[in-house]
């Protein structure tokens, strides 16, 4: 699984080919995909013979794989190695077995809610090592990690893959086509564009798409909607169900662009820079999201920039939160200009911490650019730089 930190969005609550995937989804039970089933002949290298190897998925829930082989000599070590296609980090595998020159071999993964991604390619594959020392390895298999429970419809356009059911097919190219607008303007407004194709879920309802997301906490899931988040590098899943699902569309895109664009082994892209860019490329600030900063303001009591670094992971924060990323970078372009941004993301994309990205293109650490924002929205500034630490800078 990818290390890169998972982009999520949430939200309180208080040109074009059609590709049905129907035919591949009648093959597919509802809840599991039979994904890979291998014969082998008698014939093998070496000596060594596969009678069998399987995999088997259940989105969500399960990663099943078995296999059965011969060898010359009783095998003495087993790994089976799994992951997504394209990780240079894969998982090992230990299964217990007694040592026999004949094996039936299986493994049962549990796996979390939102573990994968829809769409996620994974393989899987052995080795074995027999009591000669001799090793060998079973061909790769290619595990296609679906949500099988919906009867999904594909529909490409420019940069993007989007996949929908349920719904009529004018209107999923209308979601194609405002996603193409949306990579246009962040292109223009922020400098990065996508290097690879992006893939976009719509699911219909929060029960369905409920598989597919990671659980944070009981309270917060209660408590908080998730309209749209990225679950991977290059995909994201929508809510239909909402007010405005272009502008969530515009938001999460954003996150899969600008992540690309800074992708480094070294340091992930602070949350209210990340968030903000998402936020502005919506366009105007959601009402929630402006009553709680206006609140903030009016009460004086706003997160500092520093303790956005992260989230809160308080429920009762999330609108401020927004709001607060909105109004930073917006602030932010409005005084310095797009270029000054710009190469901000430049700087991230090579590894800079955000006090020395700041201080390489602004002059200023993430404390000074604090006090600036605060005076911009006629607050002082904090009486410490460690007035509002609450939360730790990564």
């Amino acid at each position: 699984m990818s290390t890169s930190p998972r982009r999520i969005w949430l939200r309180s609550t208080s040109r074009l080919a059609v590709q049905p995937l129907a035919g591949l989804r009648a093959l597919v039970a509802v809840a599991a995909l039979l994904l890979t089933l291998i014969p082998w002949p008698a014939a093998a290298s070496g000596g060594w013979e596969i009678v069998s190897q399987q995999a088997e998925a259940t989105f969500s829930s399960s990663l099943e794989l078995s296999l059965r082989v011969r060898a010359p000599e009783p095998i003495v070590e087993v790994i089976l190695f799994y992951g997504r296609t394209g990780d240079r980090i894969v998982r090992r595998i230990y299964p217990s077995f007694r040592p026999a020159s004949e094996l039936s071999l299986s493994h049962r993964e549990l796996l979390e809610r939102g573990q994968y991604a829809p769409g996620t390619e994974l393989h899987a594959w052995w080795q074995l090592t027999d009591r000669s020392g001799t090793r060998f390895e079973t061909p790769e298999q290619i595990i296609q990690y679906d949500d099988g429970a919906q009867d999904w419809e594909m529909l490409a356009g420019d940069g993007v893959r989007l996949y929908h059911y349920g719904v009529r097919a004018s209107q999923a190219q209308g979601w194609v086509e405002a996603a193409e607008a949306s990579l246009e303007h962040i292109a223009s407004t922020f400098g990065v564009a996508p290097t690879s194709d992006l893939h976009i879920y719509v699911y219909r309802s929060e029960r369905d798409m409920r598989s597919a997301l990671a659980t944070r906490s009981d309270d917060y899931d209660e408590r908080v909607t998730t309209l749209g988040v990225a679950v991977d590098e290059d995909t994201l899943i929508l809510l239909e169900a909402q007010p405005d699902l272009e502008a969530t569309m515009a938001h999460e895109l954003t996150h899969l662009v600008v992540g690309m664009a800074t992708d480094n082994p070294y340091a992930g892209l602070p949350r209210w820079l990340d968030e903000g860019l998402a936020m502005v490329a919506e366009g105007e600030l959601p009402r929630q999201n402006e009553l709680a900063l206006r609140r903030g303001i009016s009460d004086d009591d706003l997160l500092s920039v520093r303790s956005m670094t992260s989230y809160s992971g308080r429920a009762d924060q999330v609108d401020l939160y927004y709001g607060e990323c909105y109004s930073v970078v917006r602030f932010m372009i409005e005084t310095y200009g797009r270029e000054d941004l710009s190469a901000l993301l430049d700087a991230f994309s090579v590894g800079a911490l955000q006090d020395d990205a700041l201080e390489g293109v602004y002059g200023f650490d993430v404390e000074e650019l604090d006090a600036l924002w605060r005076e911009s929205l006629g607050l002082k500034r904090r009486e410490s730089a460690l007035a509002a630490p609450e939360l730790a800078a990564r």
